[in-house]
């Protein structure tokens, strides 16, 4: 389960990234932020497989297992591609 929703953020990255020029950094505070609000408004519009609980937080929605998530993906964790 765990490595299919890795694989589901890396792709929403890249189309992230393709779509709008969004290169997400995950050293950098502002990005960290905004892509979990890009989740929060993809999910609630709609986009299947953003399987990601939604807390509210200081500075808007906050996902815990997403914040995991793209930690993971910013130390170059493996996905099995099978």
């Amino acid at each position: 389960m765990r490595m299919e929703r890795l694989k589901i953020l890396k792709a929403f990255l890249e189309a992230l990234r393709r779509s709008t020029g969004f290169n997400f950094n995950v050293n950098r505070f502002d990005h960290r932020l905004k892509l979990q609000k890009l989740v929060y408004i993809a999910k609630s519009l709609g986009v299947p497989k953003l399987e990601y609980d939604f807390n509210l937080y200081l500075r808007g929605p906050y996902s815990p297992e997403l914040a995991d998530d793209y930690y993971n993906l910013g130390e170059g964790a493996e996905i099995s591609e099978d």
